[in-house]
């Protein structure tokens, strides 16, 4: 982790993490296959990451893989409720800060509700998605804040990996 830092600090968590990624993404996919098989059996995550970080890796990066895709895997919802709420405070790593502190967020389909301000109402998983720093399906949401937040999230995605 402390390897990663410089490239943190100059580029940004999502753009250290871009480098990082393209980088082992050069090893190939012999070497990649040797790694999950080397760390398959390790009972320790990465430093400073709990289990409900874990949590929120796996939902989230599920969904990162399985959208382009077109597979749908619905998040279940107890999970991504407990998600949801901690992306309320880990949401800044993720550059997501302002669009979590924008609105309120209300689920449609679960008991989850967030924030103040102009309403964004939609399933839990897209919110997850959304507080995630994700593009969601927006033509899932309802209410005032929707293009509040569209706006937000635009913005950022547009500055992200510059």
């Amino acid at each position: 982790m402390l390897k990663l830092m410089p490239s943190m600090i100059i580029h940004g968590y999502n753009g250290m993490t871009l480098r990082d990624g393209q980088q082992r993404g050069r090893a190939g996919a012999k070497a990649i296959l040797q790694q999950y098989e080397q760390f398959a059996t390790c009972r320790r995550g990465p430093a400073m990451v709990n289990l409900k970080e874990t949590l929120t890796d796996t939902l989230v990066h599920f969904q990162d893989l399985a959208r382009p895709l077109g597979i749908v895997h619905k998040m279940p919802q107890e999970a991504a409720v407990e998600v949801a709420h901690r992306l309320e405070r880990t949401g800044m790593m993720l550059g997501s800060h302002k669009v979590n502190r924008a609105v309120k967020m209300t689920a449609s389909d679960a008991d989850f509700e967030s924030g103040q301000g102009d309403p964004v109402i939609g399933p839990i998983d897209e919110l997850v998605m959304l507080r995630a720093g994700r593009s969601p399906q927006w033509e899932l949401f309802e209410g005032g804040g929707v293009g509040v937040v569209q706006s937000l999230l635009t913005r950022r995605e547009a500055k992200k990996f510059t």
